[in-house]
């Protein structure tokens, strides 16, 4: 067993899988309750420490009313920036609820032609927006946009405004195909 300053060193981590069963049980005097789930966790002993719960489960609660406190703001200013996007001429339809919407491009506006599957439109804006710094999805031509809970109204502008950024990219390298 190495040691430093004559001290012995042990191992508080197993090196292995085997060493499992040697790891140290819970007890009274630490307020740890094992918990063994032998069909999930392999038989893994889970320590919980029940002095502690009531204050998670109170900052747990905190966090999620102030999550869901500012939810109804958001995700009003989510949809209204989504519903922007159909003055756009790529846009043949916008869709969403809360803090999740979907753009669908299109290569004419007034018909609602779709582009030529080939031409992988929904991913040359996709690629547009990750290189202005957005994450988005496409779904064939149909952008989806799910930001996270936290979300601030600031983000949901800048999300929105790297959004038209790259629609407007797109546009400059697809209109040769599109109608009307």
């Amino acid at each position: 067993v190495p040691s430093i300053a004559g001290e012995e060193m042990v191992p508080d981590i197993p090196a292995g899988a085997g060493d499992l069963d040697e790891l140290p049980m819970p007890g009274p005097r630490s307020g740890m309750k094992p918990i063994r789930d032998s069909s999930e966790f392999g038989g893994i002993v889970h320590a919980v420490d029940a002095t502690f719960l009531p204050q998670a489960l109170e900052c747990s609660n905190v966090v999620l009313s102030a999550i869901l406190s500012t939810y109804a703001y958001k995700s009003q200013l989510f949809q209204y920036r989504l519903r922007a996007l159909e003055d756009h001429p790529l846009v043949g339809d916008v869709r969403g609820v809360g803090l999740m919407g979907g753009v669908e491009l299109v290569a004419d506006k007034q018909t609602g032609k779709p582009f030529e599957s080939s031409l992988g439109v929904g991913l040359v804006c996709t690629e547009q927006a990750h290189q202005g710094g957005l994450l988005i999805r496409p779904l064939g031509d149909t952008i989806a946009i799910c930001p996270p809970l936290i979300i601030t109204g600031d983000q949901i502008d800048e999300l929105f405004g790297k959004l038209e950024s790259a629609l407007d990219k797109t546009l400059e390298q697809v209109s040769d195909q599109m109608s009307g």
